[in-house]
C-alpha cells in the first residue's frame, strides 16, 4: 500500500511562476483558489503535486497525514538531482518500497550539477549552447552557476548572500571554459539518454513504483520504450504537457489576461497535469478506492475557461495593483515593508 508519495523534477513541478513571496501581484491574483498560504516560501499550493494531494484528499475515506506528498521537484535542477535524491530515498536502511510511489518529471539537456569541495554542497550551471542558426550565449558570456533559485541558501548562511555572490562569481569563468571545452550537443544528448534509461533500468530492478507525468523527448526513443510503456502521461503531440503549454493555452499570459507573463503553465495547467495523473495511479492500482476524473478535452477546456473567466472578472483591480508595483520598482524597488503591505 501506498503510503509516500514523491515528485521530482524542475520548475514544472516545483510550480514556477507561482513564487508569490517576491511578486505581490501574483497571490492577489490567485488567492481565491487557496485555502491557506504558508509561513513556508513554497509554491506547492499551486504545483501540479499539491493540486494531486487536494484531488486525492477529496477522495480519500480515511484521514491522509498531512505530508504524505513531498515535493522534491527545483527551478532549474535536472535529471542529476532527481537520480540521487531517488537514490538516497530507496537506500535508506528504513525504506520499504511497497510504501512509496515516485513521480518524475524527466529534463532535457542545458542542465548540469557540480559539487563545491570548499562549500560541501552542489550547485547547478544552466546553459544555453544555441541552435544551429544561432549562436548561444554560452559562447558570448559566462554562465552563471548557483546554488538554488528563489530561496536563501540552506546551509545555514542567510545573510551572506553577498558572500556566496562572491564565491559563485569567482568559478564562473571555471566553469564557462569547462562546458564549452568538454560539453557538445551531440554529446550531452547521449548522456542524456543513456543515464535516462540506465536510471530506470535501476529502478525496475529494484522493483520501485514509479510514474512518469512529465516525460520528455528521449522516453518516446523506440529502443526503450518498453521501459516506459504505460508509465507516462503524454499531450496530443505524443510529449510532455511541459513542452505545449503555449500551444494549447495554458500559459501564465492567457490565464491572467496578459498580465503575469512567466511562461510556466498557470493553475489550469497544474490542475490539468495532476487530472492526468491522479486517473494514471489509479489504472496502475496505486490508489484503488479512487473513482478516475472524466478527462476528456472537453471537460479540460471547461475547467481553463472556468479560471480564465474568474480572473477576467477582476482584472481592473488586478491591473491597477500591477501597475503600481511595477511603478514603484521602477523608481528604485520597494522596501520589504512596503512590498508586502498589501499581502492578503
Amino acid at each position: 500500500m501506498i503510503k509516500r508519495i514523491h515528485t521530482f523534477g524542475s520548475s514544472f513541478t516545483e510550480g514556477g511562476g507561482f513564487e508569490y513571496w517576491k511578486y505581490e501581484e501574483v497571490k492577489y491574483i490567485y488567492h481565491p483558489y487557496v485555502d491557506n498560504f504558508t509561513t513556508e516560501n513554497t509554491s506547492f499550493p499551486f504545483s501540479w503535486p499539491g493540486q494531486l494531494k487536494k484531488l486525492i484528499d477529496a477522495q480519500s475515506r480515511v484521514p491522509t497525514k498531512a505530508n504524505y506528498i513531498k515535493n522534491y521537484g527545483r527551478c532549474g535542477w535536472g535529471n542529476e538531482r532527481t537520480y540521487r535524491k531517488i537514490f538516497e530515498i530507496a537506500n535508506k536502511d528504513s525504506f520499504k518500497k511497497e510504501e512509496h510511489l515516485f513521480l518524475i518529471e524527466f529534463s532535457d539537456e542545458c542542465r548540469a550539477e557540480f559539487w563545491s569541495v570548499e562549500k560541501q554542497k552542489h550547485f547547478l550551471v544552466n546553459y544555453d549552447y544555441g541552435e544551429p542558426d544561432r549562436e548561444g550565449l554560452l559562447y558570448k558570456q559566462n554562465v552563471e552557476p548557483v546554488f538554488d533559485y528563489h530561496r536563501n541558501a540552506d546551509d545555514g548562511t542567510e545573510g551572506q548572500g553577498h558572500l556566496q555572490d562572491e564565491y559563485l562569481q569567482s568559478i564562473a569563468p571555471m566553469m564557462t571554459e569547462y562546458i564549452r571545452t568538454t560539453f557538445d550537443r551531440g554529446d550531452v544528448i547521449r548522456r542524456v539518454v543513456q543515464n535516462q534509461v540506465t536510471f530506470i533500468g535501476w529502478m525496475e530492478l529494484m522493483g520501485l513504483n514509479w510514474l512518469c507525468p512529465l516525460p520528455n523527448a528521449v522516453t518516446k526513443h523506440p529502443s526503450h520504450y518498453e521501459l516506459f510503456k504505460g508509465k507516462c502521461v503524454n499531450d496530443k503531440y505524443e510529449s510532455g504537457y511541459q513542452y505545449s503549454i503555449q500551444e494549447n493555452g495554458y500559459g501564465f499570459k492567457k490565464e491572467t489576461g496578459g498580465v503575469w507573463t512567466d511562461w510556466h503553465g498557470g493553475l489550469a495547467w497544474s490542475k490539468m497535469v495532476a487530472r492526468h495523473i491522479f486517473n494514471l495511479m489509479i489504472e496502475k492500482e496505486y490508489l484503488p478506492k479512487h473513482t478516475k476524473l472524466d478527462n476528456s478535452e472537453n471537460e479540460l477546456i471547461k475547467e481553463k475557461l472556468k479560471i480564465r473567466n474568474e480572473i477576467a472578472a477582476r482584472l481592473p483591480e488586478i491591473r491597477k495593483l500591477y501597475d503600481e508595483l511595477e511603478g514603484q520598482r521602477k523608481r528604485g524597488g520597494l522596501s520589504k515593508e512596503d512590498y508586502h503591505k498589501r499581502m492578503i
